[in-house]
This record gives structure tokens, sequence and C-alpha cells, in this order.
């Protein structure tokens, strides 16, 4: 053989060897997004199946009066549309249904966008300068607990059990 012939062969050796590789990369996945959507969605179903229920937008008298009428404290949430920790408490804290339940059930639970007119107000009445800002309030607009910052789901169910059972 000369060196042509020996050339030659070893471009199509290589060349069959970076098909192959090829090929078992897209097999393996081929092989992970078969399996992946199935555990991705099972696990999306269990986390978001009941995130705490949020009244937004609704002025704070009602709130109040809310609280009041039903014997509960309000969960104030304040957040703001670029914090991040905001978003993902939102998503990992929230949604988690041991936390939801407990709020849902405990709590008069109001999400404040601190844009708005009236996220605007009660961020300066609650003197609110750092996000997220999560507020236990009475029925009479006192505080009664207060956390700045990212806690996760366990702290969060602490402190709730903390202002409930005082």
């Amino acid at each position: 053989m000369n060196i042509l012939a020996l050339m030659k062969k070893a471009q199509q050796t290589l060349l069959l060897v970076v098909l192959f590789g090829c090929f078992l990369m897209l097999y393996a996945c081929g092989f992970q997004s078969q399996s992946s959507p199935k555990e991705t969605t099972q696990k999306k179903e269990i986390i978001t199946k009941q995130p705490i229920q949020f009244i937004e937008e609704v002025p704070f008298d009602s709130v109040l009066v809310k609280a009041k009428k039903e014997g509960k404290i309000i969960f104030a949430d304040f957040h703001a549309d670029w914090c991040k920790p905001c978003k993902e408490m939102e998503q990992q804290v929230f949604t988690k249904p041991n936390v939801a339940d407990y709020f849902n059930e405990h709590f008069i639970n109001y999400k404040i966008n601190i844009k708005t007119d009236i996220g605007k107000q009660l961020k300066q009445q609650y003197r609110v300068y750092d996000f997220p800002s999560l507020l236990f309030i009475d029925h009479t607009g006192e505080t009664q607990l207060t956390s700045v910052g990212y806690i996760d789901a366990k702290m969060l169910l602490e402190f709730g059990e903390d202002v409930m059972n005082p």
C-alpha cells in the first residue's frame, strides 16, 4: 500500500468512529428525552399541585376586613418583578404542598407588587426596603413577624407556626 491509500483508509476509519460516536450521543439524548418528560411532568404536578393561594391587587382595607371576619392573620409577600429571590420563593417554596396547605388553611395570603399604587403605599407604611419581605399582619394592621430575604419551606413553615402559636 502506498501512503495515499493508507491516509484514505485512516480517514475512512476516523469518519466511521466519529459517525458511531454521534450515533451514540443521539441515541443517548433520545433515550433521555423519552424518560425525562414523564419524570419532569410528575415532579411538576407534585410541586405545583396546590400553590399558596394569594389575593392580589385588592385594597389592603378589604384584606384587613377579610382577616377580621375569618379570624386569620395576613401573610403578606412584598415582592418586585426584578427580584430573583422573590421568583425563587414563588417557584420553590410557595408551591410546596405542605407549605401551601398550611398557609391556605391558616392565613389570608396577600401578594404585594411594590410597583403598583397599593404596593408603593404599603411598602412605605410597613417600611419595606428589601425583597422579598414577608410580613405576618393581624386584622388591625399590626405586624406580628417579619422576614427579609429568601427563606426555605421549612423556615417559612416555622414562622407560620410561630405566629399561630405565640
